[in-house]
């Protein structure tokens, strides 16, 4: 893994941080990618793997035709981080729908085989599985795209015996206000007729006394959920995961990190070849 310093990133440059922001920010991805853990989360379970899955598009076929792959990241309680790319697939948007979809089969290979290099790295495999995702879980409703059953069947294949919690996390538009100059506080928690929970992971923060963003900020709503965990518990997890980029120094960032980093490294895959190799080591896409 490389770090690259650019000229007008040394000489500030344009809008950038201030001098000392951007010496922490180097040095700390400079340290992990040396395999060093600039810092870890109390609060989360060591025996929790918590995986986003999210989709690129790799190739625009038609107007409405593209084919796309999906990606696996798997984050472990220290930060330590895996990604998993899967097998390229069509997907027409005007029958199917904007939104991506794995089936069965690509479901359950692309768990399984995330898991397996998770066991690899930890050398015990996980008591519980926790998978993140702004889509929906499609089911059987569905036909041959029932992600659901695929991601149990390559849970089961890994370790029997493991508990799941499979969350949709999305930003719908809901917010609350509060008297004064700031945002409601960072871990304010609220729901709305019993059904809907929301959580906001960023906002004005006591620590710092100020909200160190310059907009408004917006909470992450559970629009989806299959598992035994409750509401709260999967926020306290998702909060903790705000704080584990290890690519800056932040005091935490609005989006928990299996989400986050699913984002930037579909942006990455599309200039790997189908055949060419893709490193399963989180420190090598910072």
């Amino acid at each position: 893994p490389l770090q690259l310093l650019r000229r007008r990133t040394v000489k500030g440059e344009g809008d950038l941080q201030d001098v000392a922001t951007r010496a922490w920010n180097f040095c700390t991805a400079q340290y992990y990618k040396a395999n060093g853990i600039p810092w870890r989360v109390t609060t989360l379970e060591r025996d929790t793997c918590f995986v986003g899955v999210s989709f690129y598009i790799a190739q625009d076929l038609t107007d409405a035709l593209t084919m796309r792959s999906s990606v696996a990241q798997a984050f472990d309680f220290l930060g330590q981080g895996l990604v998993l790319r899967g097998d390229k697939f069509e997907w027409n948007t005007r029958k199917q729908g904007p939104a991506a979809h794995l089936t069965e089969v690509a479901a359950r290979e692309l768990i399984k085989e995330t898991l397996e290099e998770y066991v690899e790295l930890r050398g015990i495999p996980p008591r519980r599985v926790v998978v993140h995702k702004t889509s929906s879980f499609w089911g059987q409703e569905h036909g041959n795209y029932n992600e659901l059953e695929g991601l149990y069947e390559g849970i089961e294949d890994v370790y029997p015996r493991c508990e799941t919690d499979f969350v949709t996390l999305r930003q719908t538009g809901v917010r609350l206000f509060r008297e004064g100059k700031y945002p409601p506080l960072r871990g304010t928690y609220f729901c709305i007729q019993g059904t809907q929970h929301f959580l906001y992971t960023m906002g004005f923060i006591p620590y710092l006394e100020t909200y160190p963003k310059p907009y408004v900020p917006e909470p992450w709503q559970i629009t989806e959920h299959h598992g035994g965990s409750g509401p709260k518990d999967l926020f306290r997890e998702i909060l903790a995961l705000t704080k584990m980029n290890v690519n800056n120094c932040a005091f935490a960032d609005g989006t928990p990190i299996t989400i986050s980093f699913s984002r930037k490294v579909g942006e990455i895959m599309k200039h790997i070849p189908e055949d060419g190799t893709v490193q399963p080591n989180y420190r090598f896409y910072m």
